[in-house]
């Protein structure tokens, strides 16, 4: 091998590192400003939950969603769930956190329960 050939191989070697060292410490601030969304949009949360908030909640029964019972149960889970979101933007609504889901076997239910903030009144500001 050429001394020129080794040459090269030396600089990609160190070029990858500080590639490779690039990626890691850009990953570590965009976990870091991560953390910093959601510690915001937790403060934000509970300023809302201070003004009062609404629980939209859906009740059905896997037959509203599927007359012939052949659907599997994640998808009648997102039905649910989907009715509920709707239902929130329709009335104008924030959500404040993700839809909790509870599903009873026994009796073949799903109930949804979605913490919201209406956003009609004047104070409440939304950005996008």
């Amino acid at each position: 091998m050429s001394v020129s050939v080794i040459f090269v191989v030396v600089v990609l070697l160190f070029v990858g590192c500080g590639l490779l060292t690039w990626i890691a410490v850009r990953g570590a601030s965009r976990a870091a400003s991560i953390e910093e969304i959601a510690a915001r949009m937790q403060r934000s949360a509970s300023k809302a939950r201070a003004k009062g908030t609404t629980l939209l909640e859906r009740h059905v029964d896997f037959d509203y969603y599927d007359v012939d019972g052949e659907a599997p149960l994640p998808h009648l889970i997102c039905l649910a769930t989907q009715d509920v979101i709707i239902e929130a933007e329709l009335n104008n609504c924030f959500a404040l956190d993700t839809p909790k889901i509870a599903v009873d076997l026994d009796r073949q239910q799903i109930h949804v329960t979605l913490e919201v903030l209406r956003l009609d009144e004047p104070s409440v500001e939304a950005r996008a």
